[in-house]
């Protein structure tokens, strides 16, 4: 799995460092302009066409467009759980409130390959780390807050609960 690894690591910093730059508050066509100048830059081009595609048209890219979100990137934190000596701390890749759910959700994008386990397998995978973000936002903000990842192979806005 070395080199196909290797690709993998890239094209997921890659997804990350673009999705970072996406002028989320501006209609859809800004976040197409920036795509196309990311694009450049990718390491898997043709795949990440594809899975641009699948993003604009999935019930994430829907939600996320509708106006009213307050939209958090790479939201940092650290965070001592309440009754324990231990620190929590990490990057949440979105952090985002809507005013008419009165809640917040934690999105975290996934560039992984799906495997046999199909997206179950992979929020089996990532729970900890979900569950570490929901609770971490829910007790630093005394709101409520709900958990999921966006898989880019598959175009899937899947809950993590």
């Amino acid at each position: 799995t070395g080199a196909a690894g290797g690709a993998g690591i890239l094209y997921g910093t890659w997804w990350h460092e673009f999705v970072q730059t996406i002028p989320w508050g501006q209609p859809q066509a800004a976040w197409q302009r920036k795509f196309i100048e990311a694009q450049a830059r990718s390491p898997q081009s043709e795949r990440a066409a594809r899975e641009w595609e699948l993003f604009l048209r999935s019930t994430l890219a829907q939600w996320l467009a509708e106006p009213g979100r307050l939209i958090q990137v790479e939201l940092p934190f650290l965070w001592r759980e309440t009754g324990e000596g231990a620190c929590l701390e990490g990057v949440m890749d979105l952090a985002v409130y809507t005013e008419s759910e009165s809640a917040w959700r934690v999105i975290d994008w996934k560039t992984n390959r799906i495997g046999p386990t199909g997206s179950e397998g992979l929020v089996e995978i990532y729970r900890g780390q979900i569950d570490a973000y929901v609770r971490a936002l829910r007790e630093m903000l005394s709101a409520e807050v709900r958990g999921s990842l966006y898989l880019t192979q598959t175009g899937e806005w899947v809950p993590v609960e």
